[in-house]
């Protein structure tokens, strides 16, 4: 109608929690996708490229270091619940 007016939406800002389990999902994604390398070193003993080890410890520590962060975040909400 004449006198309907359209109120513009914020955008959608993700939480702490979900931007950072967003980013764990994306590592644990790369860990998977380049498991098959200690399959690889099992079955001949080839090392896995330098580059790729590298990359998958950064990961795993990231993804602990998350970890941590989510346990923090949990116990926030949970304080501000109480």
């Amino acid at each position: 109608s004449a006198g309907t007016r359209l109120v513009p939406v914020p955008a959608y800002e993700p939480t702490e929690a979900e931007r950072l389990s967003a980013e764990m999902g994306e590592l644990l994604a790369y860990l998977s996708s380049t498991d098959w390398y200690g399959i690889r070193l099992a079955e001949t003993g080839e090392e896995p490229p330098l580059e790729v080890s590298n990359k998958r410890q950064v990961a795993r520590n990231r993804i602990s270091e998350i970890r941590e962060l989510l346990k923090e975040v949990a116990s926030g909400l949970a304080d501000d619940v109480r």
